[in-house]
């Protein structure tokens, strides 16, 4: 047992010292379990969202990881940059749709405009309505996976290596 009068505290600068090697255990705990990892990738991504923050914040971690990407505010603009992209041969792998546009064309009906372009379209519908029913039957939808905000980098790149494998 141990007292109080047998507990000897180290030194501050000790305590420093062992600061990287405790974040290299953390680090490889999290590895183990699986969280805060994400893997590169590689393609083209049509990021629609219409808060700016989320889509630049989405656009900036993709990038991070390896992919290119494209921006869209709402679902026609995202509907004609996907067209456009087509037409000069660079087209998209993958499009995320934001399900709700305050103002604008949303996620659900930018994606039937999608599957009459592209009946095979790539799709994750994004979403802060994580008990919305479409969130729930996305695949009904056309949509290929679901992700509801906010979302961390690994969760982002493992839902986009999903729908393209190394």
């Amino acid at each position: 047992m141990v007292t109080k009068s047998t507990l000897v505290e180290k030194p501050r600068k000790q305590r420093q010292d062992m600061l990287p090697a405790l974040q290299e255990f953390t680090q490889g705990l999290m590895r183990s379990a699986g969280i805060g990892i994400y893997t590169a990738g590689k393609g083209k991504v049509l990021v629609m969202d219409d808060d700016g923050e989320i889509r630049d914040a989405t656009g900036e971690m993709l990038s991070h990881i390896g992919y290119e990407v494209g921006y869209a505010r709402d679902g026609a603009e995202a509907v004609e940059a996907y067209k456009k992209a087509i037409d000069s041969g660079e087209s998209f792998d993958v499009v995320m749709l934001d399900m709700t546009v305050v103002g604008g064309m949303g996620g659900k009906e930018a994606m039937g405009k999608l599957k009459e372009i592209t009946p095979a379209v790539k799709a994750i519908v994004l979403s802060g309505y994580s008990v919305h029913p479409l969130m729930a039957d996305f695949k009904q939808w056309g949509f290929s996976e679901a992700i509801s905000k906010p979302y961390e980098i690994a969760e982002l790149s493992k839902v986009v290596r999903r729908l393209l494998p190394a």
